[in-house]
């Protein structure tokens, strides 16, 4: 199958988005928040819970987001 994609796919320019990695800050009392980055990287604990769950990729979303509202509930006794 061939993709073929629309014209103004061919012309995208990608857009900067949020602070440069690595980048000092113009002063130490500049906090800078526009980057997403852990400098302390990914917990463990979080891999593993991403590994056991990657069968799941493929699967949309529940769109009426069962389960969390049901652990949302147990946990605000609402």
């Amino acid at each position: 199958m061939k993709i073929y994609p629309n014209k103004s796919a061919k012309s995208h320019v990608p857009a900067s988005h949020g602070g440069k990695y690595g980048t000092k800050n113009a002063g130490s009392d500049v906090i800078d928040f526009s980057s997403n980055v852990n400098p302390l990287g990914c917990h463990p604990g979080v891999k593993r819970y991403l590994k056991k769950q990657l069968d799941l990729v493929s699967e949309y979303p529940d769109p009426d987001s069962t389960r969390i509202r049901k652990n949302l509930s147990w946990l605000t006794g609402v």
